[in-house]
């Protein structure tokens, strides 16, 4: 295993920060016939008493019979781990304020973007989609993620942020958003839907748009018909709802939805992706301890 292999997560449901290092199995797929496999092993590995954690890419969602274009990547659509070494992160603290050179630089054009735009519009007034996550690709120079990630976390600091480094990838992410929850049969999501700078005051409350109310509603109907999928029927129940969440640059709308899943207590990860529609680009994140 590669000596810089670890994982760092900081999700609210954990009570502090956590460093996960020595990892003693890694499972990852590179075709999509291979994904329902290291969604077993690492699932079974966390049965057994174990830490596992990795991610799986959104061009994954073709394992399970969504339509995606699948490009030649240069990462797996599914990595995993099984760490022996966990222990509370403690971060180096420095009074010395680093400046990072940030270059972005997107992989797209300006009139591909603004082509791409025109055909997302095109589809929603056809009534094909109601929402579309366009995403892109950029470069951002030579920046050290580990440290632009050590940099910006007790500044910014969300309930699930995370920093993966692999062979192939580093990840760093800064998610307010609790995409997925088991916990036994009880199954939570909680969408975010609605966002707006910070330098509006935190006396704006987004709950009172109706631009954001009407496409955050939206967004919790779809959770709970996912959910609804695999859970026992009258079991999904929405415990808030138009929730604001304050953050240091950034204010959110956020809801929970919970439900209970049917038939064996422990529902894998297979099945739980397979009724689970992709809205959200990028990786999803996954950690089972």
């Amino acid at each position: 295993m590669p000596a810089n292999l670890g994982l760092l997560v900081d999700f609210a449901e954990l009570g502090c920060p956590l460093w996960l290092r020595g990892a003693s199995q890694v499972w990852q797929a590179w075709r999509l016939d291979q994904v329902p496999e290291v969604l077993a092993r690492a699932e079974q590995a966390a049965l057994r008493g174990s830490w596992v954690g990795g991610y799986v890419a959104f061009e994954a969602a073709g394992a399970f019979g969504l339509p995606v274009g699948l490009s030649p990547v240069a990462y797996p659509l599914v990595w995993f781990a099984c760490f022996d070494d966990v222990s509370a992160a403690v971060f180096p603290h420095s009074k010395e304020e680093k400046n990072f050179k940030l270059s972005f630089t997107p992989q797209i054009s300006q009139f591909k973007h603004a082509q791409s735009l025109e055909i997302i519009h095109e589809y929603i007034r056809s009534g094909d989609t109601y929402q579309v996550n366009f995403t892109l690709l950029a470069e951002l120079g030579s920046l050290d993620l580990g440290d632009f990630f050590l940099h910006l976390h007790p500044r910014h600091r969300h309930p699930y942020s995370a920093w993966l480094q692999t062979e192939e990838v580093s990840i760093a992410s800064f998610s307010p958003e609790l995409f997925l929850m088991r916990q036994g049969q009880r199954l939570t999501s909680a969408p975010i839907k609605g966002s707006c700078s910070r330098t509006h005051g935190s006396r704006f409350n987004l709950a009172d748009s109706s631009k954001d109310r009407a496409e955050h509603v939206m967004i919790v109907d779809m959770v709970r018909n996912d959910l609804g999928r695999v859970c026992q029927v009258g079991s999904i129940k929405v415990p808030f709802l138009f929730e604001q969440r304050l953050f240091p640059t950034v204010q959110h709308l956020e809801s929970r939805v919970e439900g209970v899943s049917r038939g064996h207590p422990n529902i894998g990860p297979w099945r739980l992706f397979n009724s689970w529609s992709p809205a959200h680009g990028g990786f999803i994140r996954a950690v089972w301890g």
